[in-house]
């Protein structure tokens, strides 16, 4: 590219000469007026004339263009989403964007000339010194994480990242710093880092996987209640965790999700490394990116297999304690505090020639003395609190023929 400039400005400056020789020539009278030799040297005279008004226009067309790639770099410089400043070694501001005069809350006007330490937190100028300091010892890129205060007394975490400028003759040494603004990038790690805790240390196993089913999160819950460690399952399909006859569901969970639904805590069952198969509920839930589509699956499962063997023990023995009570040979009744009938036996019915209807409920005015009942059923709640041991007394009843 510079080589036809060359030969360029060489051509010019021939053509010059000989334009000068031919002048002074026609001075001295070496050439005649209208000879071949004057026409020629008007012709190159006029041909670099035109070539020189042909070279002032493309000189203010580049000018021209200059200025507005100058005026769009400015504008680029000052609406640029980080702020941008030029200090010197001593953190004193010489220019600075927009940008930046916004995140410290000075009109640009008055950050020049200002020293960046008046704008930084008391807790992080120790650091911003010792940045200062090495600023000058290198130059590499130094970056440093800052707490910043505004004018008005608010807050901000800020990166600042700095870059040596190229020197000039004369001109002290001075640093390009991009500053950008973490305090939401600071908070969403501190929510990452909290939710990171609670999935660790919580009771129930959290399994995230991807829409094609393959893990990529495996909590300690999780080898706890099923027996895989981490490294056994993340990067394997989910489905070696549901029994055969439980697959079908898989796929109409994953089209739930697709739909962005999350599906409520549901009993299923799964497997675990030693091959038993385990009851659990389950919370089913969409993961989903910044634009709010979904890219996986989360699962909260809860071992309930204790909890359903003892719920079926219970129900067991209750029905057992039923079958004892209404088979019992034996009158009993089954009575609150107060006095209220709340179960009666066959055999009791039998004798006081009562249905359940009747009987259930009430309290026992119609029995005979009053005073003794009443005395026997509160006898057995003292203070209103349960009895810990039998009482055996006499009550005086009726039957509803009267004969009892």
């Amino acid at each position: 590219m510079k080589a036809p400039a060359r030969n360029g400005t060489q051509s010019r400056s021939a053509t010059r000469a000989r334009a000068e020789e031919r002048l002074r020539q026609y001075r001295t009278g070496a050439l005649a007026p209208g000879t071949a030799d004057l026409k020629r040297l008007v012709h190159e005279i006029e041909v670099h004339q035109i070539e020189l008004e042909m070279q002032n226009e493309q000189l203010r067309r580049t000018q021209t263009e200059l200025e507005t790639t100058r005026e769009r770099l400015a504008l680029l410089y000052d609406a640029a989403p980080v702020g941008y400043l030029t200090i010197d070694s001593g953190g004193l501001v010489h220019e600075a964007n927009l940008t930046a005069a916004r995140l410290l809350g000075c009109p640009r006007e008055r950050l020049a000339g200002q020293g960046l330490f008046r704008f930084i937190a008391p807790e992080s100028r120790d650091t911003f010194h010792f940045f200062c300091q090495s600023l000058a010892e290198t130059e590499d890129k130094r970056t440093v994480e800052l707490r910043f205060q505004r004018s008005d007394r608010s807050t901000f975490v800020g990166w600042l990242e700095s870059h040596p400028e190229p020197l000039t003759v004369d001109q002290p040494p001075r640093f390009l710093m991009a500053l950008s603004d973490i305090t939401d990038r600071i908070k969403a790690q501190e929510n990452i880092t909290q939710l990171a805790a609670i999935v660790e240390s919580s009771n129930d196993a959290i399994i995230s996987r991807t829409l094609e089913d393959v893990i990529v999160s495996w909590n300690p819950a999780c080898e706890r209640i099923l027996g895989y460690s981490a490294q056994e399952m993340v990067g394997r399909p989910f489905r070696l965790l549901v029994p055969p006859d439980r697959q079908p569901n898989l796929q109409t969970i994953r089209q739930r999700i697709l739909q962005g639904e999350r599906v409520e805590q549901y009993e299923t069952a799964r497997i675990t490394k030693d091959g038993r198969r385990i009851a659990v509920t389950t919370t089913t839930s969409p993961i989903k990116d910044a634009q709010g589509r979904v890219v996986g699956i989360s699962a909260i499962l809860r071992d309930i297999t204790d909890q359903n063997w003892v719920e079926a023990a219970l129900r067991q023995s209750e029905a057992a304690l039923a079958d004892f009570f209404e088979q019992a040979p034996l009158g009993l009744l089954w009575v609150s505090p107060a006095g209220r009938i709340l179960r009666v036996n066959q055999a009791q019915l039998v004798m006081l020639g009562q249905t359940h209807k009747h009987l259930f409920g009430r309290r026992r005015r119609s029995s005979r003395p009053r005073r003794n009942w009443c005395r026997f059923c509160w006898s057995g709640w003292p203070g209103g609190k349960r009895c810990k041991s039998i009482w055996r007394s006499s009550v005086t009843a009726t039957a509803r023929s009267g004969t009892f």
